[in-house]
């Protein structure tokens, strides 16, 4: 396959340089297995692990390489990985916060044009949930469009669309089926050639078996959701990067559980958009309150409570403006420089251990003396 075909465009092109003198070649990361990473190249499929300059040189688990990123790797006769020198500039990075007492980004996927978020129309759907999936859409520098699945088990889907669309604004959002695909014909805009598509939800909302009627083929396993609460049982073990005959490549993406907001406040993505951008009429009456602090509850002024009274406005879309906002702003604050990464934290603690045997090396030193 040509790098075009692949998803490469003039982002890569300027930063591939200086690789490309080296004699260096360029791959994408199609899926990854702890350490060992599969790349698609004009050549075909290769293995690949990272330098030890590469890994010396990562202050973070986000600096590795992720599921669609363009790589720069020395290519080898040999048997065996080739060796990955570099991870080209990403031109978006949808990333969530990971779990545990030092925050960091997880990164899900990486240089991708449309997020497919997809909720099933089933007991999994959630307004709230969704809207922080968009949230993190817009962040990642990629466009969100919320795919609402399973619709052959709705009684009245077009009123949940018309609901979902007057309170996701300026969002694309589409009624599918998996299994039956009523729908799948209007994502077509999304899937033209050279065109990353990256799917993200819950466990059991259908990812997997929308990817597999879209490609035409059984390309990723499913299972049944349980039948008590619509859980899935997390069918989609790793991410995956899937070439589509027309051209697209899409990723499947395990399903998550908890979903934090990551807020890339230093410019990563060069496309990025206002990430409450869903929330674009909140935003207008905001800037129109009294005082430019305003919390939006019971200010003085306030244009946003205002438009609630009115009855202009939902009361529950207003919380959840103020409940993302103040999530998005507590992750900027911990992105800040004085700010412990997951791999910094890491290296703190172990030279305090080491600290430490030597402090006890030297007691037991002066006690034998």
């Amino acid at each position: 396959m040509e790098l075009l075909q692949l998803g490469w465009d003039a982002h890569f092109e300027v930063p591939f340089g200086e690789y490309r003198e080296r004699g260096l070649q360029a791959g994408r990361v199609s899926i990854q297995h702890r350490d060992l990473y599969h790349l698609m190249t004009t050549d075909g499929e290769v293995e690949g692990i990272v330098t030890g300059r590469l890994r010396h040189e990562a202050s973070s688990p986000a600096d590795f390489p992720a599921v669609g990123d363009w790589v720069a790797f020395q290519p080898s006769d040999m048997d065996g990985p080739v060796a990955i020198q570099a991870v080209l500039p990403r031109r978006s990075t949808f990333s969530r916060q990971a779990a545990g007492t030092v925050p960091y980004e997880q990164v899900i996927a990486t240089n991708i044009d449309t997020v497919f978020i997809v909720s099933g129309l089933d007991d999994n759907h959630s307004v709230r949930r969704v809207e922080r999936y968009v949230t993190q859409g817009w962040e990642s520098g990629a466009v969100p469009v919320l795919l609402l699945n399973k619709v052959d088990l709705y009684g009245d889907p077009e009123a949940i669309l018309e609901e979902t669309r007057a309170g996701l604004i300026g969002v694309d959002v589409h009624a599918v089926s998996g299994e039956r695909g009523d729908g799948i014909g209007a994502l077509a805009p999304y899937l033209g050639p050279g065109k990353t598509v990256a799917f993200v939800g819950s466990s059991g909302v259908g990812k997997s078996t929308l990817i597999n009627h879209i490609v035409g083929r059984q390309e990723m396993a499913t299972t049944e959701v349980r039948s008590g609460d619509s859980r899935g049982r997390h069918t989609t073990t790793h991410r995956e990067l899937v070439p589509m005959t027309g051209g697209a490549l899409l990723i499947d993406t395990p399903g998550m559980r908890e979903f934090a907001l990551w807020s890339d406040d230093d410019g990563g993505a060069e496309s990025a958009e206002d990430p409450l951008e869903a929330f674009d009429d909140i935003a207008a009456l905001a800037r129109k309150c009294r005082f430019p602090d305003c919390r939006h509850m019971n200010d003085v002024g306030c244009r946003v409570q205002e438009a609630v009274r009115r009855g202009d406005l939902d009361y529950s879309r207003v919380r959840s403006y103020r409940g993302l906002a103040r999530e998005i702003d507590i992750a900027a604050k911990r992105k800040k420089p004085g700010r412990m990464t997951a791999d910094a934290d890491s290296k703190r603690r172990a030279k305090r251990s080491d600290r430490r045997s030597e402090k006890r090396r030297l007691r037991e030193d002066m006690d034998e003396d």
